[in-house]
């Protein structure tokens, strides 16, 4: 019997504890920091485990550290004594590493190896040579005043006259006798002129002829209205002694460059334009046209350009025995023709009675 009841005891012992085993084991889960926590939840665990996160940033610092400089605590403090300011060890390290590449390889800030602005040489040349030429062209606009003023008196000294001419010469425009040929047609009137020689030399010299006598000079260089460069046209406005209207006679042709030399002005180097006018047709008075045909009836007219402009023509018929500007001139002027820009020219023909 005893032994009966003791076998049961233990059988009810053994069933007691498989029934209880689970709950106990469900207990200890419990207990435990992981059991029942959410999904990512798994980086707040207790000081006592490691997670995977916590390991990465324990790597980078590391790394860090292992890259950062390092610097004893020695030459921190001299760094720090030399301006005597509380600089960090970081700071004042980058600050002697950049300072020391400096002497090494010669570095220098950016700024300093920027490329200095360049000023445009170009348009500063372009500014001195309009200041140089609007100064000319003042001067030459004074020249000029004085001389029409000195002609339009009823009396003057024609020495005075030839030294403002000779001044007007010396000046020099900025413009050629070449870059004047190709350009638009320019209108002159003859002046001043210092012989009668030097009218028929560029005329047609019928202003001798008896009861005649000559009223006006104009003329025309440069481009003409078909686009033809270097043409020349010469007017003579004749008027007849008597009740008769006054006659125009035409020139008219092209101009042939021979060549150019220096001359010396008033102690300053001038340019001599040696040309020819070549008039190959011409209009009477009638306004018939007559053509020279053959190349033996062209005429032929040489000049010296002394000074050439829109504003201004200074011519001289050369002269054989020719030294220097005065042999040029001649006595009192006698080779020289003044001519002066007409600004209309078909106004003055109209007032002539020769349109």
């Amino acid at each position: 019997m005893r032994l009966a009841t003791a076998s049961l005891s233990l059988l009810l012992l053994v069933g007691a504890n498989a029934f209880s085993a689970p709950f106990a084991l469900k207990k200890q889960l419990i207990s435990t920091n992981l059991y029942g926590r959410k999904k990512g939840g798994l980086g707040k665990i207790g000081s006592t485990g490691v997670t995977t996160k916590a390991r990465k940033n324990s790597k980078k610092k590391a790394k860090a550290e292992e890259e950062s400089p390092k610097v004893s605590s020695s030459l921190s403090e001299w760094a720090s004594s030399l301006d005597g300011s509380d600089v960090s060890v970081s700071d004042k390290t980058s600050t002697d590493a950049v300072t020391s590449s400096s002497d090494s390889s010669t570095f220098k800030p950016f700024e300093e190896f920027a490329s200095p602005k360049k000023s445009n040489s170009r348009r500063d040349k372009s500014g001195t040579r309009a200041e140089k030429d609007r100064a000319k062209n003042q001067q030459i606009d004074s020249i000029l005043l004085e001389i029409t003023t000195r002609i339009s008196s009823n009396n003057f000294s024609i020495e005075a006259l030839l030294d403002d001419i000779k001044t007007l010469i010396k000046v020099q425009p900025a413009t050629t006798f070449k870059s004047l040929l190709k350009s638009n047609l320019k209108n002159y009137n003859l002046a001043w002129v210092g012989s009668d020689d030097c009218i028929c030399h560029v005329g047609t010299g019928l202003h001798k002829v008896p009861l005649a006598r000559l009223q006006d000079i104009f003329l025309s260089v440069g481009r003409d209205g078909s686009g033809q460069a270097k043409t020349v046209t010469l007017l003579e406005v004749i008027s007849i002694f008597g009740p008769f209207p006054n006659v125009r006679n035409t020139l008219q042709g092209s101009i042939i460059e021979e060549k150019s030399a220096e001359r010396e002005v008033m102690g300053a180097s001038i340019t001599e334009n040696k040309v020819k006018f070549m008039y190959d047709s011409m209009f009477d008075g009638l306004g018939k046209e007559i053509s020279a045909g053959k190349e033996d009836n062209v005429r032929y007219v040489d000049l010296n350009i002394l000074y050439a402009d829109e504003k201004a023509l200074v011519c001289v018929v050369p002269s054989d025995n020719s030294k220097g500007i005065d042999d040029d001139f001649g006595d009192n002027g006698e080779n020289v023709l003044l001519f002066l820009k007409e600004d209309d020219l078909d106004l003055k023909l109209d007032q002539l009675r020769a349109s």
